[in-house]
């Protein structure tokens, strides 16, 4: 699956060399509340982990990105329970909206896009993966001057009720080319027989290219 995300990917990094307005790049700790259902019984626990966010403005209108979140910890019911699991996600947005980049004015923006995310998960040593295809939807806008706020969503439309996710943001930027990003998501994610749901804290560091 990583070898397909790079054929996906790489052609379009290659044409950001005169194409790309913005190369944003985020490297997170993630702390996650997490419930992973098997068919027996459902396992609660707590999941550490990190999570890398990349997007590449092609032009004014569009853009693609690479997400990676690496997660482990222990859950229980009754007894102590390993589970670990990565997940990649390439998509790409299409942006509409108020971007003026005027200094007097608060901008917002809109985007709508298709992506390919994959899955894999490790339970109490039983492997499991697989790969959908949800769509985004998301929204930014300007808080204040300043700070500014991210929402984002995505599904697989056929399997809403088990793999859909949500995201809100808030962005802090120290200077022109660092930012402090804090991201609370909500999610449900169901691999094969396994459902993992639960909720992400994410605090990390983001740089403009």
């Amino acid at each position: 699956m990583i070898r397909f995300l790079l054929l996906f990917i790489c052609p379009l990094l290659l044409a950001h060399q005169t194409l790309a307005n913005t190369i944003r790049g985020s490297l997170n700790l993630k702390s996650s509340s997490a419930q992973i259902r098997s068919v027996q019984k459902t396992h609660k626990g707590e999941l550490d982990g990190v999570a890398l966010f990349t997007s590449f403005d092609m032009g004014k209108d569009y853009a693609l990105g690479l997400d990676v979140k690496v997660g482990s910890g222990k859950v229980f019911s009754g007894k102590s329970t390993n589970y670990s699991f990565n997940e990649y996600i390439a998509h790409t947005a299409f942006k509409f909206g108020g971007r003026s980049g005027s200094l007097t004015q608060l901008n917002y923006g809109f985007s709508v896009g298709l992506g390919i995310l994959h899955k894999s998960a490790n339970f109490d040593g039983l492997k499991f993966s697989e790969t959908q295809y949800p769509i985004f939807l998301g929204v930014d806008f300007d808080i204040t001057k300043r700070v500014s706020m991210r929402i984002k969503g995505y599904s697989q439309l056929n399997k809403f009720d088990d793999n859909r996710a949500a995201f809100i943001g808030i962005v802090w930027p120290l200077s022109d080319k660092v930012s402090i990003v804090g991201h609370y998501s909500n999610y449900s994610s169901k691999i094969n027989e396994i459902k993992h749901c639960g909720s992400d804290y994410i605090i990390g560091l983001e740089m403009n290219f």
